[in-house]
């Protein structure tokens, strides 16, 4: 077994898309053997779900959340974030004994790329979202100023709108945590008719989705829609405005602590994944099949991806989304059953955990192993 020092340095504490892939990554982080360490804000679902996952095979070290504004950053958000890097100053000792630093998201690349020059680790730079303009220099920076530096892309979008060369980005598709890997094929459709039930899942923002989905099943008696997912930051208005202008057959269910216990509870056969940005990936879209329901996307960013690997449906707006619900609909349960299973065993089988796990413990592996 390879012997060193691994730390992830991860940005948010609560559990989002990012944090579910940290959870894997940590594990394949620890098949290397190397002494494993999580910096990140504690007293959340994440350390809690790293501690039930994981025991005392790994440290966990708490450090502060680094706000910053959603969307398009302010004066303010810089100010805050050099106040976190001085902060990070204090991290010094820990981060000179690493032998790898894998960054969970851009927040914490700054930092690390001021003290690069005191560091002998190899960093990783893991991209869960489209970087933006600033981001897009930042890594480029990072690629002039550390060796080794890689940047792990999750889908061929990211790796193509990166902003920087080739050479310096790794490919490792997202994968199904296990919980999802695991869960057997049911069929949905065994007894068909009103209401459909369909669901879109994911934290509540004008950008996800929920609005179109809300249009879409407007007037009809038919649907029966779940919006499953926290509200966003940032959003508390738009949201307040949707929460009081959707019909009577829209229902805000919240957060789901177990997305299989919570599609199952609601009976949920359709799910809507509608994000108006570009997706760097789309794990709910994967998850979704792997829960067995038919998954319907917009096609932005690395949905598009999915849509090919796995034959989710693409509905681009709102009116392709009620012509391809209508035509579900008209369509017989042992047909809808074939297409929710077809679109299932394609995603167990293109994300698989094993292939994710061994991607990742191959890397560090190297990492590890260098000179």
């Amino acid at each position: 077994m390879t012997q060193g020092k691994i730390l992830f340095l991860e940005q948010f504490g609560d559990m989002g898309g990012g944090q579910t892939v940290l959870l894997s990554l940590v594990q394949a982080a620890l098949a290397t053997g190397a002494q494993v360490t999580v910096m990140a804000p504690g007293g959340g679902p994440l350390q809690k779900s790293l501690k039930d996952r994981h025991g005392r095979a790994l440290s966990f070290l708490d450090c502060p959340e680094p706000r910053l504004t959603h969307g398009r950053k302010t004066a303010w958000d810089i100010l805050r974030a050099l106040a976190y890097g001085l902060y990070f100053l204090r991290h010094l000792s820990l981060l000179r004994r690493q032998d790898v630093i894998y960054i969970n998201g851009m927040r914490h690349l700054p930092h690390v790329l001021a003290l690069s020059p005191l560091l002998r680790a190899a960093i990783f730079c893991h991209v869960h979202l489209l970087p933006a303009t600033a981001e897009r220099l930042l890594l480029k920076l990072a690629t002039g100023k550390i060796r080794p530096f890689r940047l792990l892309a999750n889908s061929s979008f990211i790796a193509a709108h990166a902003g920087i060369a080739s050479k310096h980005i790794h490919l490792i598709e997202n994968a199904l945590s296990p919980v999802f890997a695991q869960q057997p094929f049911r069929n949905r459709f065994a007894s068909i008719g009103a209401p459909w039930r369909c669901a879109i899942i994911g934290t509540v923002r004008e950008n996800k989705g929920q609005g179109v989905a809300i249009n879409a099943v407007t007037g009809r008696t038919n649907v029966s829609l779940h919006i499953i997912g926290r509200d966003g930051d940032g959003a508390e208005d738009w949201i307040r405005g949707i929460r009081k202008t959707a019909p009577a057959n829209v229902h805000f269910t919240g957060p789901s602590a177990d997305l299989p216990v919570t599609l199952e509870t609601h009976g949920i056969q359709f799910s809507l994944v509608l994000s108006q940005m570009e997706e760097a990936f789309g794990l709910v879209a994967i998850e979704s099949m792997a829960c067995s329901c038919i998954t319907i996307v917009s096609g932005r960013g690395g949905l598009e991806e999915i849509a090919a690997h796995t034959g989710a449906l693409l509905a681009r707006d709102a009116r392709e989304l009620e012509q391809m619900l209508d035509w579900l609909f008209a369509m017989p349960g042992d047909a809808l059953a074939a297409l929710a299973r077809a679109q299932y065993d394609a995603t167990q089988q293109r994300y698989a955990p094993a292939r994710f796990h061994d991607e990742v413990r191959s890397l560090l592996g190297a990492a590890l192993a260098r000179p």
